[in-house]
């Protein structure tokens, strides 16, 4: 009911269609809308949206004083990041760019607040030949690389490696890809339509670039599943008055993303009233898409899950549910099972764990699935994620 009454509030044009609803609210079903705020990483947004109706007055006092915490925590740790992005963009200099991705521009030029945008990490990407530099200087600075436990060959097939300081994470990107996507990226273009951030050696995404990488990064590599605030994202970028829409129909054409972007569109255009124009949707509609994947894909993304075990359980089997997954069970077997140093079985890296300590996230995971209803609903929520990702990878 929460989450139901979450989403109804971004997709109201104005408060007139949800007052009623707002309004019969106790503190308790206050306190469970708020927990579905946090858990798709939306809570400062919705306290904006409240201030923008002028609703506030209708607000318990409890429910205003922890939104209004919510906002001034995440703003004091977003001021951190950009505190930490500026010192290492001043360390790297002009000889060595970063394109600041995702929330770490969006919350500087399309939120207006810094308070309003959840990020857990900043995420920057360098180009290949400027890695070691910018690798180094984030060492130099106090940051250490985060480890994986995943074979020598992990480092081939993600597309970012993080590093953490004080307990916050920048993520290194030397691709937007991980290997075995089925996109292709014209990344010298991508630098070249890159504009200046206003800081020396940082750069931002063209309008254009940044939209098609927001819908590929939601509905491809999350799934669907990456929570109500990537939408208010692409529907703040659609408002963007420097985007040029054909352009960007050539953009997802040109790295064969028109179905991530399709579907990430529509659903931005149903969750939050994104203003997309009808003639770009017509041009990006594959000819095989089907009215109830609209459906299926909000079904996903109100079921959006935190990292509870019970979550990663419910992803990973419904990943191998799916036939389709097989074809990358080389990447798969690399990226989940081998612990770098060793070369051995990730479920043996403790000396003195046992093989039932080791299975004992399957077997609670299990368990849930026997007799807990929200598992199944994680577990189908995601088959159905992977599905629709799978759709999104066949060509045109």
């Amino acid at each position: 009911m929460s989450c139901e009454m979450l989403f109804s509030i971004f997709a109201a044009p104005k408060v007139d269609e949800v007052a009623a609803d707002l309004r019969q609210l106790g503190v308790q079903a206050w306190q469970a809308l708020i927990e579905a705020a946090l858990l798709h990483k939306c809570a400062p947004m919705l306290l904006e949206r409240l201030r923008q109706w002028d609703f506030l007055e209708h607000v318990p006092d409890p429910i205003r004083r922890r939104l209004a915490q919510i906002t001034f925590s995440n703003a004091a740790r977003n001021l951190k990041r950009y505190s930490d992005l500026d010192q290492l963009s001043a360390a790297l200099g002009a000889a060595t760019p970063v394109i600041v991705l995702k929330g770490g521009r969006l919350a500087r030029t399309h939120y207006r607040n810094i308070s309003l945008r959840t990020m857990v990490d900043v995420d920057v990407l360098a180009r290949p030949e400027h890695l070691s530099q910018v690798a180094e200087r984030l060492t130099t600075l106090g940051y250490k690389r985060v480890e994986t436990r995943s074979a020598p060959r992990y480092v081939e097939l993600i597309h970012d490696i993080s590093y953490r300081r004080d307990g916050l994470t920048i993520e290194l990107h030397r691709s937007l890809l991980n290997a075995g996507d089925p996109f292709s990226i014209d990344y010298e273009g991508i630098w070249k339509r890159a504009i200046p951030a206003g800081k020396e050696g940082c750069f931002y995404f063209s309008a254009e670039d940044q939209l098609v990488h927001l819908c590929l990064h939601a509905a491809y590599h999350h799934k669907l599943t990456i929570g109500l605030y990537a939408f208010i994202d692409i529907g703040l970028m659609c408002s963007d008055m420097a985007l040029d829409w054909q352009r960007l129909v050539e953009r997802a054409q040109s790295w064969r993303a028109e179905r991530c972007v399709f579907l990430a569109l529509k659903m931005a255009e149903q969750l939050v009233g994104a203003p997309v124009p009808a003639g770009v949707v017509r041009d990006l509609q594959p000819p095989d898409f089907k009215v109830e994947m609209l459906r299926k894909a909000a079904d996903t993304i109100r079921l959006t899950m935190n990292n509870e075990a019970a979550g990663r359980f419910a992803n990973t089997l419904a990943w191998y549910m799916t036939i389709d997954a097989w074809r990358r069970l080389p990447y798969t077997l690399q990226r989940r099972f081998l612990d770098p140093l060793e070369h051995r079985s990730r479920w043996s890296t403790a000396e003195d764990a046992t093989w039932l300590a080791q299975l004992r996230p399957l077997l609670y995971g299990t368990a849930q699935l026997l007799y807990s209803r929200r598992q199944w609903q994680l577990v189908h929520a995601h088959i159905l994620g992977t599905r629709l990702s799978r759709w999104m990878e066949r060509p045109l």
